[in-house]
């Protein structure tokens, strides 16, 4: 590796978290910590965070395996775990889901000036609600439309099911939830199927979430598109298209080996290219840091939203490392442009001084 890697800023990892994304986020620093190792990038401190929200800390060892990192002799929360950074560090998160991606985390680092990846608790908190989400994709008019949604609370939980009886084009319907990721619980149901068994469903997602979605299936070609921040520049990954036996990529379709193809696209088309175009103005105006991976449907007519994935999936098989692969960086470049641009970004002022009668 270049001598760059070792300059003056220490990089720092915290992983696990309290959210059902747990396993997913000790698979991605799994994977992480082999590249972390292999090119000797200047790690300082590990943390990970226990599903109760303890903090074990540990100093770097590249001796040890990332199982070595679940223990340390005491345990801090959160705040503890961050206020013990340097100004100097850099903390990558690789926390998923509540607090680590909905803006929790990205508050605490700002009141404590920590520089750290994903930043900003607006895109976080955001792209965290799929709900609100489509809300604001609708707004930015840039030509996509979202699969009709029925929003389901405890207070309307089991009236929903006369809002799609005979209703035309729901001849299936994906209900999921509205906040949580790696797709769990998400599953398509044929319109009568889900009038005998959605509720079921959905009362166990509002056992992990405020809301559930009910959508319209939309079928067509699915597409994800991965966008990273260079400096004051963004640059949007190879597409990739997925594909599965069953047309729908769901939980199982996602996590379980040879469910699902996902080929990076090769050969650009003028579709290709208005997507990674759409994908750059979506993280612009989001006011993403570092990275956000998006996802979309397109039928004949239309291209339809899904979500936005602002800390996608390290892990082995995931779809964001395929993209950086293809597009010829390693997961140690990347961290470090990262860490670049943590320390790029201008601190904003906050005092002004004016009068009050």
């Amino acid at each position: 590796m270049h001598s760059n890697i070792n300059s003056q800023f220490g990089i720092s990892v915290i992983y696990g978290g309290v959210s059902p994304e747990h396993s997913a986020s000790v698979k991605s620093f799994e994977n992480v910590y082999e590249k972390l190792v292999r090119d000797q990038l200047p790690i300082e401190s590990i943390f990970f965070v226990d599903q109760g929200g303890q903090v074990s800390s540990n100093r770097f060892d590249p001796q040890q395996s990332a199982y070595f990192y679940k223990k340390s002799e005491s345990t801090k929360n959160i705040a503890e775990a961050l206020n013990s950074l340097s100004s100097e560090s850099f903390l990558l998160n690789l926390l998923h889901g509540r607090l680590g991606e909905d803006g929790c985390i990205q508050g605490l680092a700002q009141i404590f000036g920590i520089k750290m990846s994903s930043e900003g608790v607006l895109p976080a908190a955001l792209t965290m609600s799929k709900h609100h989400m489509n809300s604001f994709v609708q707004a930015v008019d840039c030509g996509l439309r979202v699969p009709e949604t029925i929003f389901v609370t405890n207070e309307i939980q089991g009236k929903w099911v006369n809002h799609i009886k005979d209703k035309p084009g729901w001849d299936n319907v994906v209900i999921k939830p509205n906040s949580l990721g790696a797709s769990l619980m998400t599953e398509r149901h044929s319109n009568d199927s889900a009038q005998k068994n959605g509720n079921i469903l959905i009362k166990k997602i509002l056992e992990f979430d405020r809301a559930a979605l009910v959508q319209r299936f939309v079928k067509g070609k699915e597409y994800s598109i991965g966008v990273i921040q260079r400096d004051d520049c963004e640059l949007a990954l190879p597409a990739v298209e997925i594909e599965t036996n069953t047309g729908f990529f769901g939980h199982a379709e996602k996590h379980r080996e040879g469910m699902a193809r996902e080929t990076i696209v090769n050969n650009e088309s003028d579709l290709h290219h208005e997507l990674r175009e759409i994908s750059i103005r979506l993280f612009r105006e989001l006011g993403c840091a570092d990275m956000c991976r998006f996802d979309f449907i397109v039928t004949d007519e239309d291209i339809f939203f899904l979500e936005a994935n602002y800390i996608p999936g390290f892990m082995r098989n995931s779809i964001f490392p395929k993209m950086i692969e293809a597009q010829g960086i390693s997961i140690s470049e990347l961290i470090l442009t990262f860490r670049s641009n943590s320390f790029a970004r201008g601190k904003k002022q906050t005092t002004f001084n004016y009068e009050i009668d």
